[in-house]
């Protein structure tokens, strides 16, 4: 599955609500998680600050992408 960004933050908003994300991007999401609750604790930012947020979404995404999906496919 190709990890688009929208995507993957509208199932990120899903979960921050406690619905389910979509089960094919849900490994994603859950990484995501993990990279967002780090960020936030670092920057005292909410998930919500993030995700509702275009640039700091843009922003974590960014960083999100290069450094963990890029570790999977080396």
């Amino acid at each position: 599955m190709k990890n688009c960004p929208t995507l993957i933050r509208e199932n990120a908003i899903k979960k921050l609500k406690g619905n389910k994300p979509c089960e094919k991007s849900k490994p994603v999401v859950d990484k995501f998680f993990y990279y967002l609750d780090c960020y936030c604790a670092e920057l005292k930012q909410t998930e919500d600050d993030v995700l509702f947020n275009d640039e700091h979404y843009e922003m974590v995404w960014g960083l999100f992408s290069n450094i963990v999906l890029k570790e999977e496919v080396v």
